[in-house]
């Protein structure tokens, strides 16, 4: 009778582990689903490779089909944005108190977007979101597409979907450089969609302290990527060598300014 029982407390432990591992399975399965009627703060894409652009004769045509192709990202990245910034911006607003999952939502927001003010209904957070969560002008996201990529032909292009320069610090989280020097452990990013590459960029541009500048400038003069270019000296090693060779592409395709988002407001 004491073995019979041994047996069942056995079967019960092992029922047990059993249970746990499955329930650990299913949660690590599921998807952070955003509260009701809040959109997801991360962009999502089907795996999906850049297009050949080297298969294209260097020059206007490449150019153009380079365009073509990024521009639809860009816009799509920043409806993203500016829906997220409106449910943001309506959730400090409300003056009902916010739920649990609202709370968790805002947290998170102001986590991915590297907010230092306090993470609670007030002025200060809603103007330190105005700030951060915007549009970045098409055409200053082609042009640095552009200039970051040759045009889409490179080979973190072609290899990783990296179309902005993107660097990462863990190894294997990358292609390495070749011309990397000695001792430097960075890597170039890899993206499963050129759409994830864009989202990286946008959130870039409005997350990274060292891109103050350009967002200060952004809520001074709206989407003007003339002026916002000026504060990206510290996006390239190059400094203002950079913003100046920038400027040159915007100014050479005037046409990219027609594709600028309306911004709503508040």
């Amino acid at each position: 009778m004491q073995l019979s029982h041994q047996r069942l407390i056995r079967v019960a432990l092992v029922c047990l582990v059993l249970l746990t591992v499955a329930i650990s399975l299913t949660i690590s399965l599921i998807k952070p689903v955003p509260p009701s009627g809040l959109p997801a703060i991360r962009l999502t894409s089907d795996a999906e490779s850049l297009p050949d652009f080297s298969a294209y004769p260097a020059g206007p045509e490449r150019k153009q089909m380079f365009a073509d192709y990024l521009a639809p990202l860009v816009q799509q990245t920043n409806q993203h944005v500016l829906n997220v910034r409106q449910a943001a911006l309506g959730l400090i607003a409300r003056e009902e108190p916010l739920s649990l999952p609202e709370r968790r939502w805002l947290l998170r927001l102001c986590e991915i977007y590297r907010v230092n003010a306090p993470c609670q209904p007030s002025e200060q957070l809603q103007q330190e979101l105005e700030r951060r969560i915007n549009a970045v002008p098409v055409a200053l996201a082609l042009a640095q597409g552009a200039k970051e990529s040759g045009w889409g032909t490179s080979r973190f292009a072609q290899q990783g979907n990296n179309i902005f320069g993107h660097w990462c610090f863990q190894q294997g989280c990358g292609l390495v450089p070749l011309n990397r020097q000695a001792g430097a452990d960075h890597e170039v990013a890899v993206f499963d969609a050129p759409l994830l590459a864009v989202a990286a960029y946008v959130r870039n541009i409005n997350s990274h302290k060292a891109y103050r500048q350009v967002r200060m400038q952004r809520a001074q003069h709206g989407l003007d990527a003339h002026v916002m270019v000026q504060g990206l000296s510290k996006y390239s090693e190059r400094g203002q060598v950079y913003v100046e060779e920038v400027s040159f592409m915007l100014k050479q395709n005037q046409s990219w300014l027609e594709l600028e988002p309306i911004i709503p407001e508040p």
